[in-house]
């Protein structure tokens, strides 16, 4: 599917759906994921990939 008919699914601006596509955001809106989700039929789980980070520094 192509971003632009991707926005026009979702309703959502083309610079979000691009942010996104890039993984340039700094926080993930909750409603872009929901939008996302019922415009491909799809989970969040298939979206989003939980990675663990190891932040301890000694």
């Amino acid at each position: 599917m192509s971003k632009n008919r991707l926005c026009r699914l979702t309703g959502l601006r083309f610079e979000t759906i691009q942010g996104y596509y890039l993984g340039n955001i700094s926080r993930v809106d909750l409603y872009v994921l929901s939008q996302l989700c019922m415009a491909l039929s799809c989970n969040v789980e298939d979206i989003i990939c939980l990675k663990k980070v190891n932040t301890i520094k000694e």
